[in-house]
């Protein structure tokens, strides 16, 4: 939820919608592993926080990943996006995206493709989701947030720097909307404090990265 924001700010339009629920799991045998950053939330109650958002796939539009495809890295993302969608643009977004908000799990499963089911004809980038590792989910307010944030690493291990590099040699376009983007994380689901310090850490990232 928080990591759209970003997209949005950037002018992202083609990203998953977001919105809170809870799943009950009183009565069954499930464990839930909670996050520090979530306990209030949950409590005792054996309610989990999760996000849901609406179907992007259909019977006329179906989902491959990059997995699947027997792509490898970022950089096949980019190259294969380019060759076979007329939206390749939309990799470089993403992959901007991630970098600006942290996200650290933008693994080969993460990143997809649609396909028409009767030909299976790659048509289009899908759109960007499952964005829960990012943000500074797990980042604990007693530690120096950006001593935290700057030390983390994307999915294949590569520092956020060095795909941003990657990023704007492939899409340099896309460093007009970062710099002009007006990011202001705001959520009932965060205190304003973790709010506005996530926002101050996210502009020293943006000057970082471009």
């Amino acid at each position: 939820i928080l990591f759209t924001q970003i997209a949005k700010s950037i002018g992202y339009v083609n990203h998953v919608e977001y919105e809170p629920y809870f799943i009950d799991y009183a009565g069954t045998d499930y464990n839930y592993k909670q996050p520090r950053l979530l306990k209030d939330i949950i409590g005792a109650n054996n309610k989990r926080l999760a996000t849901k958002c609406e179907a992007f796939t259909s019977e006329d539009a179906c989902l491959i990943t990059a997995d699947e495809l027997g792509l490898a890295t970022y950089e096949d993302c980019i190259k294969f996006a380019k060759e076979f969608t007329p939206n390749s643009f939309e990799i470089i977004y993403m992959l901007m995206c991630d970098c600006i908000g942290f996200n650290t799990d933008r693994h080969m499963g993460n990143i997809s493709f649609l396909y028409y089911p009767n030909n299976m004809h790659i048509f289009a980038v899908a759109p960007m989701y499952d964005n829960n590792q990012s943000m500074l989910c797990y980042w604990d307010e007693r530690d120096a947030i950006e001593d935290y944030a700057f030390s983390l690493k994307a999915k294949d291990g590569s520092d956020f720097t060095d795909l941003a590099k990657l990023v704007l040699r492939e899409g340099g376009w896309v460093k007009s909307h970062i710099r002009n983007a007006d990011i202001n994380i705001e959520s009932s689901l965060i205190t304003n404090d973790r709010a506005k310090r996530l926002t101050d850490v996210i502009h020293a990232n943006i000057k970082r990265l471009v």
